[in-house]
C-alpha cells in the first residue's frame, strides 16, 4: 500500500497537487492519506474531498505501507525504516536552501517535475536517484471555452495571468517590473495577478512602488489584482 503525505486541507499549490495526487492513486489501488499543513492564512472548502477519504485521512504514518511519498517541502521529509521513502518536491531557483540537504539525501528516491530542477537538486550534491514526473493537466476540468472576462476592464485585451503566493521565491516583484517596461503605454494587454501574502503585505501598495519605479508619465499598462481566496471552482 502507498502511504502519501501531504496538505491535503491547505488552499495551496502543494495542497492542488496532493489532492489530485490521491483521487489518481485511489483510481488504481488503495491510498492511504497522512495529513501535513503548513497553512498559517484563511482556507478554502475541501470537504468533499475529506468526506471521500473519510477514515483514510490520518495525521499519523500508515504503518501497513511499504512505500511512503511525501508530497512537501523537503524539511518534512521523515524517512522510516523498511519502507520505500520517496520526496516529491520542486523548488523555484538555480540552487537548494542548505537545510534541505541532509533530508533530501534521506530519501531512497526523489521526484521532481523539470529537466531544470533535476539539474538543481544534482548540482546541489544530491547522490539520490532523482526522477522527473511531469504535472498532469485535467482537460476535461481546465479547458479554453469563450466566456465573459473575469472582469469588464479585461475585454478584448490579451490578457498574461499569475497565480501565486507574494514572496520572495516566486519573484513577483521582477515579474511585475518587466510587464510594465515591456508594455509601456500600450492599453491592449493586461497582467492578472492572483495572490495572497501570509505576511500582511500591503500588496497593491508593492505595486505601486513598483510602478513608480518603472513607468514615466503615467502611461502603465493595466494590472488587474485577485487577493480574495478562490474556491476550486472560480479558480477554473
Amino acid at each position: 500500500m502507498i502511504n502519501l503525505v501531504g496538505a491535503f486541507t491547505d488552499p495551496s499549490g502543494y495542497g492542488e497537487a496532493a489532492r489530485n495526487y490521491a483521487h489518481c492513486l485511489d483510481s488504481i489501488g488503495p491510498v492511504a492519506l497522512t495529513s501535513k499543513s503548513f497553512w498559517h492564512g484563511g482556507g478554502v472548502n475541501v470537504s468533499q474531498f475529506t468526506y471521500k477519504f473519510k477514515g483514510r485521512i490520518s495525521e499519523q504514518f500508515n504503518l501497513n505501507s511499504d512505500t511512503r511519498i511525501f508530497n512537501l517541502t523537503p524539511e518534512n521529509f521523515i524517512p522510516t525504516p523498511h519502507v520505500r521513502n520517496i520526496g516529491m518536491t520542486t523548488f523555484e531557483t538555480d540552487s537548494i536552501p542548505a537545510s534541505w540537504f541532509r533530508f533530501m539525501q534521506s530519501m531512497d528516491e526523489i521526484i521532481t517535475f523539470s529537466k531544470f530542477n533535476q539539474e538543481t537538486f544534482s548540482r546541489a550534491g544530491i547522490t539520490r536517484p532523482i526522477h522527473i514526473v511531469p504535472h498532469g493537466v485535467d482537460v476535461d476540468r481546465f479547458k479554453p471555452r469563450k466566456k465573459k472576462p473575469i472582469h469588464a476592464r479585461l475585454k478584448d485585451k490579451f490578457v498574461f495571468g499569475v497565480n501565486a503566493e507574494w514572496s520572495e521565491r516566486k519573484n513577483l516583484d521582477n515579474a511585475i517590473a518587466a510587464y510594465l517596461t515591456a508594455f509601456q503605454g500600450n492599453k491592449d494587454v493586461a497582467f492578472l495577478i492572483k495572490t495572497f501574502s501570509q505576511d500582511r503585505i500591503n500588496i497593491a501598495e508593492r505595486i505601486a512602488r513598483i510602478r513608480d519605479g518603472v513607468v514615466k508619465c503615467g502611461k502603465f499598462p493595466q494590472i488587474y489584482l485577485i487577493e480574495e481566496m478562490l474556491s476550486p471552482k472560480d479558480m477554473i
